[in-house]
């Protein structure tokens, strides 16, 4: 049988056919460990019910055995379950067509959480690559999904930061090439202050979107250079909402003084 790999975005190669023992070692060092956790999510995914409903996306489903969704946008789904709350469960794609994808997530994640260490006002989220019981080893998405800790997050947006922060948090993205700076949804602040990077998808797991983005949009900078760049247009958009806004309501407030005037 021909043998296919996949390439991670920060180490070697891995199979998506049978993981061999040393496969299963480097994978090993990402999967969720023993304890009550897990013990809590082998319970809950030996549901045949829920494991389905996750799966397939089955937001009505999920809801009915007790979950909370927070997202089920770009075929993703994103779910706490009230029986261990502080813990989110990624879903992958519907079709699991992408390969290793939930391993990669949680590999880069690792990573941003090591060069987050060089900035005390950062935080992103504990990651683990859960297996489901009873599945095969073999790197397919159909056998796992990302368990990610629930951050605390406050209202507030980005565009509210300092100047000083901002250079940070550019410098941050520089360094791990942080891809989707969408600060409405993947860099946040917490409610004790800190910044938060939500999403850890890699953007290598996207090859479409990596292709038509660093030919189309940026022209070929460098992850970094592209990421700062999509952060600075994100923050460019709020600050003219913000002045949008602003004008509305003055010229709300202008007519209804004429309006008091005149009568």
């Amino acid at each position: 049988m021909k043998k296919y790999t996949i390439c991670l975005c920060l180490g070697g190669f891995l199979s998506i056919q049978a993981p061999s023992e040393h496969e299963l070692l480097y994978i090993e060092k990402y999967l969720l460990p023993p304890g009550v956790l897990r013990s809590k999510l082998d319970g809950l995914f030996r549901n045949e019910r829920f494991l389905i409903a996750f799966k397939n996306r089955d937001k009505k489903t999920l809801q009915a055995l007790g979950c909370t969704l927070y997202g089920t946008t770009y075929d993703n789904i994103v779910a706490e379950h009230k029986d261990i709350p502080g813990w989110l469960m990624k879903g992958p794609k519907r079709d699991f067509r992408d390969r290793g994808r939930n391993l990669k997530r949680v590999e880069y994640g690792h990573f941003m959480r090591k060069v987050a260490r060089g900035f005390p006002d950062f935080v992103v989220p504990q990651e683990y690559l859960y297996h489901y019981p009873d599945a095969t080893y073999n790197l397919n998405n159909a056998n796992y999904c990302v368990i990610s800790e629930k951050l605390s997050l406050d209202k507030r947006h980005l565009g509210t930061l300092k100047p000083t922060q901002i250079q940070n948090i550019q410098r941050f993205m520089h360094k791990v090439g942080f891809w989707d700076a969408n600060i409405k949804d993947n860099i946040r602040i917490t409610t004790d202050g800190k910044i938060a990077f939500i999403d850890t998808e890699p953007f290598v797991s996207v090859p479409v979107v990596q292709f038509i983005i660093d030919y189309f949009y940026f022209e070929g900078l460098s992850r970094g250079e592209a990421s700062i760049r999509y952060l600075k247009k994100h923050l460019a958009e709020y600050r003219m909402a913000k002045i949008i806004r602003r004008r509305n309501l003055l010229l709300h407030a202008n007519q209804s003084n004429a309006t008091s005037a005149s009568a």
